[in-house]
Order: structure tokens, then sequence, then C-alpha cells
């Protein structure tokens, strides 16, 4: 399928087992419409695979022990 997610969403084609949003939910402002499109897909699993890891020189000057904060993620 080829086009807006929200769209092909809408669609009443748009029956599936599993969604996956791989790498997209921070690219839109649209997170409350995406969530309630997914469910209306009638899955019964949604994976939501998200992860801003900041550019080397954008790295915070602060020192942190947190174990939640990951920077230079190769993945």
């Amino acid at each position: 399928m080829c086009g807006s997610v929200f769209d092909l969403l809408r669609s009443e084609e748009s029956r599936f087992d599993m969604v996956l949003c791989l790498g997209f939910f921070y690219h839109t402002i649209r997170h409350a419409e995406l969530l309630d499109l997914m469910k209306g897909t009638g899955a019964t699993l949604v994976v939501i695979d998200t992860e801003v890891t900041p550019a080397v020189d954008q790295i915070p000057l602060v020192s942190t022990d947190d174990p939640r904060i990951v920077y230079r993620n190769p993945t």
C-alpha cells in the first residue's frame, strides 16, 4: 500500500491482526488520531517503536546516571 497512513487506516479495507508503527510516531503531531485509527483496524497487537537519539553535537553537557537516557545508540 502506498499513501497517507491516515487515509489508508481510515479505509474500510484496513482490517489487520497486527499494526507496526516503526519510527513514525515522532514524525507526526496527530498522535491521538493515529492511535484511534490503529484501534479501528481491529488489531489485537499494536507495536509502536520510536526513539529520538540526538546527534553527537546535540548531547546535553549534563552528566547523569539515569539508565533511561541513551546517547549514541547504534540502532
